[in-house]
């Protein structure tokens, strides 16, 4: 049996068991459970969330450890824990840039946009906790980090939702094994409805690429992981969508990078437009791409917006 931990808290992906699939998160909470029952456990674990195929859950590594042991002497099963070093636990965020009406975050990879989920706080939680006026005004998947944008009012969050396929533009980042070619445009539709997004490969090293990635019609569900699916070429860490493994992040390696945006003026009517990168996550580095040009332009954090101490 193998476990791979490299921090005390971390989130957990991918309870692989070699002959039988995934370990069913309901045998990990029925031993944690009676553990507890026991007195052998005392609040280690901290949520536990299905992610399409996948669990994650927040614990010390010495009881997952612990855990695995007891699925392998019950199901007789050789147990690789697949882990390794994934999304250490989630401190705040950082505010870009704030006026007014509008907050611009970068959001690490890990923390829930917005539910369903029962866990650690989420992202329009802690908006909330600094100050109830203020909320998100969408949303990006709980493993991609960057660029997300809140409102500080009911009529600034209006105001995007009025005007939100005219006046934003959004460029993300992904790491993907080299495809072999320079540029591709995806024009498939989604569950019935259309969806373009286009994708050049900016940079190769060591068999893997970066592809600059940009939501040319829509933002559906998904639409940048499934369509490099569609391409052959799905991005590292994104195992819902068949791309390889890693032990960089704990999900998909996508950044939200850029984003143009035409904020609200006075009037709450659509002003010039303002670009805003948010700086690469310390996983991506991880991958041999001369970094600092690709973070050439980030925006320096103003400040921290902490999650309260438990």
């Amino acid at each position: 049996m193998k476990v791979y931990a490299d921090f005390m808290r971390v989130a957990w992906g991918d309870f692989v068991a070699k002959k039988h699939g995934y370990i069913p998160y309901k045998k990990i909470l029925a031993i944690l459970k009676r553990w507890r029952e026991d007195g052998l456990v005392d609040g280690d674990v901290r949520y536990v969330v299905g992610v399409g195929q996948r669990i994650v859950i927040l614990v010390d590594q010495d009881v997952l450890a612990r855990v695995a042991e007891q699925y392998h002497r019950q199901s007789g099963t050789d147990v690789a824990l697949v882990v390794g070093q994934l999304t250490p636990e989630i401190t705040g965020v950082d505010v870009l840039f704030e006026n007014e009406r509008v907050l611009v975050l970068n959001k690490p990879a890990g923390m829930i946009s917005q539910g369903p989920a029962n866990g650690p706080m989420e992202l329009w939680q802690l908006l909330r906790h600094h100050n109830p006026e203020w909320n998100i005004v969408h949303r990006i998947d709980m493993f991609t980090s960057g660029v997300i944008l809140g409102g500080r009012s009911r009529e600034a969050r209006g105001y995007f939702q009025r005007h939100w396929h005219q006046i934003t533009k959004k460029v993300y980042l992904a790491v993907i094994k080299d495809p072999g070619w320079e540029k591709k445009t995806a024009r498939m539709p989604l569950k019935g409805k259309s969806a373009v997004t286009s994708f050049e490969v900016i940079e190769v090293a060591n068999k893997f690429a970066l592809v600059r990635c940009e939501l040319v019609q829509n933002g559906r569900t998904h639409q940048i992981r499934k369509h490099l699916k569609m391409l052959g070429s799905p991005i590292v860490g994104d195992l819902k969508y068949g791309g390889p493994e890693t032990q960089s992040r704990a999900g998909q390696l996508l950044h939200a990078w850029q984003m143009q945006v035409r904020l609200p003026d006075k009037n709450l009517q659509p002003s010039r437009w303002t670009k805003f990168q948010a700086s690469i996550p310390n996983d991506f580095k991880s991958f041999g791409f001369d970094w600092n040009q690709w973070d050439a332009e980030a925006r320096v954090s103003k400040r921290h917006l902490a999650v309260p101490s438990v």
